[in-house]
């Protein structure tokens, strides 16, 4: 039983770790992600003032591709 315990709260533990890190990763990823992002919209001539100024989860970042893309496929 004891066991048990220790395995579920090292499990829990373990996830909570894990998740941080992922967090980090995630945002330092959008960081460096960014600038590349506004350079693409504004190749294809999309404003991105709806970006936000500081992205820091992608879907942050990509959510302005959601409302673009479908209107950049109907130009000529």
């Amino acid at each position: 039983m004891l066991v048990s315990i220790l395995a579920i709260g090292y499990a829990a533990w373990l996830h909570h770790s894990i998740e941080g890190i992922v967090q980090r990763k995630e945002a330092e990823a959008v960081r460096l992600m960014t600038p590349a992002v506004r350079g693409f919209l504004s190749g294809f001539g999309v404003r991105d003032d709806g970006l936000p100024d500081d992205p820091r989860t992608i879907e942050e970042l990509f959510g302005p591709f959601r409302e673009e893309v479908p209107k950049i496929m109907k130009q000529p």
